[in-house]
């Protein structure tokens, strides 16, 4: 049995293309307490992001598209100009109109190193 086509070449990532909103804390907060962000950033993230710019850093070569659900909003241009930047092929990554891009709060706290995620699915929910 001969799998595949000579003609065909590459590796097609699907799944969630998620815009971390990473933070920086001095400690994590009790209840009612206050703490200080030290740094903020916002990269991509989720199973289809990470496999597909993870593949690029390995092999900047091998032809990469995905397929997933991001929303009309900053994250979304976010995760597009992440792919971009990647080299992944991206026709596959259609905008949900009346939904956001799935996002996650990561707050990592100085002081331990250990993260907290708050998760919101946004349109990478109607992916099926």
């Amino acid at each position: 049995m001969r799998l595949g086509s000579p003609k065909r070449r590459g590796i097609v990532t699907g799944g969630t293309w998620c815009a971390d909103h990473n933070k920086l804390v001095t400690h994590w907060p009790g209840e009612e307490e206050v703490v200080e962000i030290l740094t903020n950033e916002v990269r991509g993230g989720g199973s289809a992001c990470n496999l597909g710019i993870d593949l690029k850093r390995l092999d900047p070569d091998i032809p990469v598209s995905t397929i997933g659900l991001i929303g009309d909003d900053e994250d979304g241009r976010i995760l597009m100009a992440e792919a971009d930047s990647a080299g992944i092929e991206r026709s596959g990554l259609v905008i949900a109109i009346a939904s956001n891009t799935a996002h996650t709060y990561a707050f990592t706290a100085d002081d331990t190193g250990k993260r907290t995620h708050l998760y919101s699915p946004g349109a990478a929910a109607q992916l099926s």
